[in-house]
């Protein structure tokens, strides 16, 4: 089989063989696709909170605290409401897995230790930031996995990482381009599987 991403079959059937085939591993399925979901959304809501913290960090600010609340809470009825969000929990669907991992892509892009530190990138430690471009590079790869359509992400995240870090120019560019190395990395072992099986240049399936 090369037509699927490997990320979430391999999770059913890792649920399969804990659970056995029976309707109770189909719960089991469905019972992860929503905790992805209920998850994916409780870090939505956290970054939209984030956003709007008041700009010189006084959380105790009322105007703040209310704007934080009211994108919260619009994130919140926007979830509650998608129909199509909603099926994602009871179909065998990759949509739940993905949209996990894009979000926890998102934040620890965001609140990565380089995001942190202001304007004194030194500050940050070298170990610190391997780490950030590793486990972004890692989610990215494993959105790749699982749904094969995030690959034409790539070219935009290197861009988008390169213009939105506060490294300086070289710096920045080395790191994005070790998010993309890593990504890559994470998926070559598959790729190559398809290519040997279908005889053909088709990494993807």
């Amino acid at each position: 089989m090369t037509g699927r991403p490997p990320a979430f079959p391999t999770i059913i059937a890792g649920i399969y063989g804990a659970v056995g085939r029976n309707p109770y591993s189909f719960a089991a399925v469905r019972l992860f696709s929503a905790v992805c979901l209920a998850f994916a959304g409780a870090l939505a809501a956290a970054l939209v909170a984030a956003c709007f913290i008041s700009p010189n960090g006084q959380r105790g600010d009322m105007r703040w605290k209310l704007i934080s609340l009211s994108g919260v809470g619009m994130s919140s009825v926007l979830a509650a409401g998608q129909r199509t969000l909603k099926s994602y929990a009871h179909d065998f669907l990759t949509e739940p897995l993905a949209l996990v991992l894009l979000q926890l892509l998102v934040c620890l892009a965001i609140w990565g230790p380089s995001r942190s530190a202001g304007s004194s990138w030194q500050a940050v430690s070298v170990f610190a930031l391997r780490f950030r471009e590793a486990g972004c590079g890692i989610l990215l790869g494993g959105l790749i996995l699982t749904r094969s359509i995030f690959v034409l992400w790539l070219p935009g995240i290197w861009l988008l990482w390169f213009c939105a870090s506060r490294l300086p120019a070289r710096p920045a560019m080395r790191s994005a381009s070790l998010v993309i190395a890593t990504s890559v990395l994470c998926c070559v072992p598959w790729w190559i599987r398809n290519m040997v099986v279908l005889q053909e240049w088709m990494p993807l399936g």
